[in-house]
């Protein structure tokens, strides 16, 4: 039972950080919305968040894009991969059951995911944060670094299409 409660407090915690949807587009913000609320269930993927959301506009993936910095399944998956990165410092938790509780139904899905993400297996990564060569310093950086921002620069559109 305490593994329960230890993943159920890194989860709220972890939404409890999510970024502000204050000042993106109302059919953006929608879309945030109902991502920031549906972020660790496993029906949780693009088509779901925008039949869910009400975000019908035919351009809301190039407009999401172009305020958020990333894809809708890309920053899905970055915040999953922010949510695991803080379950990995468990030790006690098993991955398998870190990847069900963020929302991959697919062990074999997770771990590419995460791979993709972070460049190493989960396994690697929490030996990697355990070793005792690993300093305090390194492990700062490493978690900060580790997942891609979910904020970049606006990429330039021609004639403004999307703001």
């Amino acid at each position: 039972m305490k593994k329960h409660r230890i993943i159920e407090q890194e989860l709220v915690q972890v939404k409890e950080e999510q970024t502000l949807v204050d000042g993106f587009p109302g059919d953006v913000q929608r879309v945030l919305l109902y991502l920031h609320d549906h972020l660790f269930e496993e029906s949780c993927n693009v088509n779901a968040i925008l039949e869910c959301s009400g975000a019908t506009s035919p351009s809301i993936r190039a407009r999401f894009k172009y305020h958020v910095g990333m894809k809708i399944h890309g920053y899905l998956t970055d915040q999953r991969m922010r949510a695991v990165i803080r379950l990995l410092r468990h030790n006690t938790l098993e991955i398998y059951v870190i990847a069900f509780s963020v929302g991959y139904a697919n062990y074999r899905t997770f771990d590419r995911a995460f791979k993709r993400c972070v460049g190493c297996t989960p396994t690697a990564y929490r030996e990697k944060m355990s070793s005792p060569d690993y300093s305090c310093r390194e492990k700062r950086v490493h978690e900060s670094h580790s997942v891609k921002p979910y904020f970049r620069a606006k990429p330039k559109v021609p004639n403004g299409v999307y703001p």
